[in-house]
C-alpha cells in the first residue's frame, strides 16, 4: 500500500461518525413537520424520555433491533387515574410492539419511518 492509499485509510479511520445517536435528542415532545407544533396534545405527538418515544396517550419502552437504526417499541395505554410504570410494561396483556426506523438527524429532529420529526417547545 502506498503513502496516498495509507493517509486515505488513517484519514477515514480518524473521521467521526456522521451518524446522531437517538440519546443525543433533546428530551421532550416532537411533531411531524408537515402538522407543525400548533399540533402538539394531538394523535401525531411523540414524547421522548431521552431514551424512549411514546405516543400520544401510550407509555412506551423503545430498544434497539440488531440492525442499523432499527428499534422496537412496546407500549401500553397512558391515561386515566392509574398510569403505568416502565417496569410494568411486560406485565401487560394488552401491551402492543411496533418496530421503525429511527434516524436522528440532530438534537432537535430525526427521522421515524421517513416522516421527519422536529422538536416543539413546551405552550
Amino acid at each position: 500500500m502506498g503513502i496516498a492509499a495509507s493517509s486515505l485509510v488513517l484519514t477515514f479511520l480518524a473521521t467521526p461518525s456522521l451518524a446522531v445517536e437517538i440519546s443525543s435528542l433533546r428530551p421532550g415532545v416532537y411533531l411531524p413537520a408537515d402538522i407543525g407544533c400548533q399540533g402538539i396534545g394531538g394523535a401525531g405527538e411523540l414524547y421522548f424520555d431521552g431514551k424512549n418515544f411514546s405516543g400520544h396517550y401510550q407509555l412506551c419502552r423503545t430498544d434497539a433491533l440488531a440492525r442499523r437504526n432499527g428499534y422496537r417499541s412496546t407500549c401500553v395505554e397512558a391515561q386515566g387515574a392509574d398510569q403505568p410504570k416502565l417496569e410494568d410494561i411486560d406485565k401487560d396483556p394488552d401491551r402492543t410492539t411496533a418496530d421503525a426506523t429511527i434516524v436522528a438527524r440532530s438534537s432537535r429532529a430525526f427521522d421515524y419511518n421517513n416522516t421527519r420529526y422536529n422538536f416543539c417547545e413546551a405552550p
